[in-house]
C-alpha cells in the first residue's frame, strides 16, 4: 500500500513530463488536449473501480451476515 502511494505521488509529479517526452506532439495545445482526455478517462476508470470495490465489499459483508458467518470447511 505504501509503495502504491509512493508510485501515485511520483506519477503525479513526473507524469506530464514523461508523457511530453514519450511522443511528438504538434503543439503544446495538442498535448494539453490529449492530457485532458487521459485525465477524464483516468477519473472515469477510478470511479468505476471505486464503485465495483464498494459493491464487492457490500456483497462480501452481506454473504457473511446472511450466511451466518464463514464456514471454514468450505475452503478445504
Amino acid at each position: 500500500m505504501i509503495l502504491n502511494l509512493i508510485w501515485m505521488i511520483v506519477l503525479g509529479i513526473k507524469g506530464n513530463e514523461w508523457a511530453w517526452r514519450s511522443r511528438k506532439f504538434e503543439s503544446v495545445e495538442q498535448f494539453r488536449e490529449t492530457q485532458a482526455i487521459w485525465s477524464k478517462w483516468g477519473l472515469i476508470i477510478f470511479i468505476v473501480m471505486l464503485v465495483l470495490s464498494g459493491i464487492s465489499f457490500a456483497l462480501g459483508i452481506g454473504a457473511v451476515i446472511l450466511g451466518g458467518g464463514i464456514n471454514p470447511g468450505a475452503f478445504r
